[in-house]
């Protein structure tokens, strides 16, 4: 009789508490529905890369073409700072800078606001140098730095035309879209086929073709005849694009791709370092020696002004093509043989040929 008792009241004991939470879950109901208030879940916004550091360029045996760098722009912020803190503050930049003290005190007494701009630095160990000598001097808080980036190429006017082709093609690789989930995203280094050696030595003939011919420019090219790489690909006129503003826009053609016969033939100059993908190029060399021989009767009706012959040592054997555009004068043979001459003794002196 009494465990009857007692299962009967657990029975009850249950019935209560199951009364009171679905009593609970009433009024919390009613609170959320009526009280005009919707609980929600916290969002972040995503993290995305604020900076976008742009790929290296190299050539077949890693130099550097072109890369990002670095610019500290370093201003002098005046407000609260003494005379005497401005004297040893711009004693101290004067050594770091192409400004005397004295011209810099002169910068910040006509300055009509509280930054004043001093210098740029793309040198980050010689910007670091700075910082820390102002630092020991305690004047850091008068300092103002904005950090940037600048493109630099370091071979200056050297395969110029075709960097810069390179770069617009390749912009996706080289430059992608922000990242999400990183604060600096990095753009995929990629290296050409050209050996600048090589070009040094191309780059001097067509100057030679240049001067002795005067024409409207003078395009070239230096092609392995085992892989069909361009080992050196050049256009005259140069340009330093370190310089935008003595930067051709037009971009003459015969940069990484040639015409002949109405098609169009692109030699292999790209590989990405990260993936080692290699962009097609010409799959059989002697086929393309033969096509590229065409060039000789279709680039000018002058065969003096244009050149294409193969270079063979034992080392390596190489298609050379020479072309002025509209010369004016007449130095054709001549001015070939020389460049011929500098190419190919280029070529020896560096155990290429």
């Amino acid at each position: 009789m009494s465990s009857s008792n007692q299962k009967s009241n657990i029975a009850g004991i249950l019935t209560v508490v199951s009364i009171l939470a679905v009593t609970a879950l009433l009024i919390l109901a009613f609170y959320d529905v009526f009280s005009g208030e919707m609980r929600t879940g916290k969002y972040m916004d995503p993290q995305v890369a604020s900076t976008v550091v742009e790929g290296t360029v190299y050539d077949r045996d890693n130099r550097i073409l072109a890369m990002e760098v670095p610019v500290y722009d370093v201003y002098i912020n005046m407000e609260g700072i003494d005379n005497t803190k401005l004297d040893m503050l711009s004693q101290t930049l004067s050594f770091y800078t192409s400004y005397s003290q004295k011209q810099i005190l002169n910068l910040c007494n006509k300055s009509e606001t509280l930054k004043v701009y001093i210098d740029s630095y793309e040198d980050e160990s010689y910007y670091s140098k700075m910082m820390d000598e102002i630092t020991f001097y305690g004047l850091n808080n008068y300092i103002f730095t904005v950090k940037s980036s600048k493109r630099i190429y370091p071979a200056q006017f050297h395969m110029a035309q075709l960097l810069l082709e390179v770069e617009d093609t390749y912009s996706d690789i080289l430059n992608p879209r922000p990242s999400y989930g990183e604060q600096i995203t990095y753009g995929s280094d990629i290296q050409l086929t050209t050996d600048l050696d090589i070009q040094y030595f191309l780059d001097l003939a067509v100057q030679k073709v240049f001067s002795l011919q005067n024409p409207k420019m003078v395009v070239s090219f230096i092609m392995d005849m085992n892989t069909s790489e361009i080992m050196a690909i050049s256009t005259y006129p140069f340009y330093d694009l370190n310089n935008s503003a003595f930067v051709d826009m037009t971009n003459y053609a015969f940069l990484n791709s040639f015409q002949c016969n109405g098609e169009t033939y692109t030699p292999n100059v790209i590989k990405d370092v990260d993936t080692e993908e290699e962009y097609p190029y010409f799959n059989d060399s002697h086929e393309e020696v033969e096509t590229i021989k065409n060039l000789y009767s279709s680039f000018t009706d002058e065969s003096s002004s244009s050149m294409v012959l193969t270079l063979t040592g034992p080392n390596n054997s190489y298609v050379l093509f020479i072309g002025s555009v509209e010369p004016t004068q007449n130095e054709g043979k001549e001015s070939l043989q020389e460049a011929l001459a500098i190419v190919e003794s280029g070529l020896i002196a560096q155990s290429k040929l």
